[in-house]
């Protein structure tokens, strides 16, 4: 079973983690959680669970 990453990301950096993370979760195969301000964000397969609305 591949493990799972939860970070904790500030606003102002949001924008280019959001595209990088999509990548990471994409090539590595591994769901990625990220929290904002409002919400939580899951990545697998390059997907977010928000369709890119932060």
């Amino acid at each position: 079973m591949k493990s799972k990453y939860l970070v904790d990301s500030g606003t102002e950096h949001y924008a280019y983690c959001h595209v990088v993370v999509k990548l990471i979760s994409k090539v590595t195969g591994r769901l990625i959680i990220l929290r904002d301000a409002n919400r939580f964000h899951h990545f697998k397969d390059g997907v977010c669970s928000c369709n890119d609305y932060w």
